[in-house]
């Protein structure tokens, strides 16, 4: 469940960053708003997505 989460945070956060570039021609202040988003969400997807991989290897050296 978690990762399916990390997949919905990191592809919002890809569709903010779209969304931020598209409105930068019309409206600056929509496109810095979506674009502090994008960061942000992609920042705490990449963040879980290590937290995980570290969670999962350390399972897998306490089963050797």
């Amino acid at each position: 469940m978690a990762k399916l989460f990390n997949i919905v945070l990191f592809i919002l956060g890809i569709s903010s960053l779209i969304n931020g570039f598209s409105h930068l021609p019309s409206n600056i202040l929509l496109a810095s708003v979506n674009l502090i988003a994008a960061v942000i969400l992609l920042y705490v997807s990449i963040k879980m997505l290590k937290a995980g991989k570290e969670v999962d290897s350390d399972k897998s050296s306490k089963t050797k």
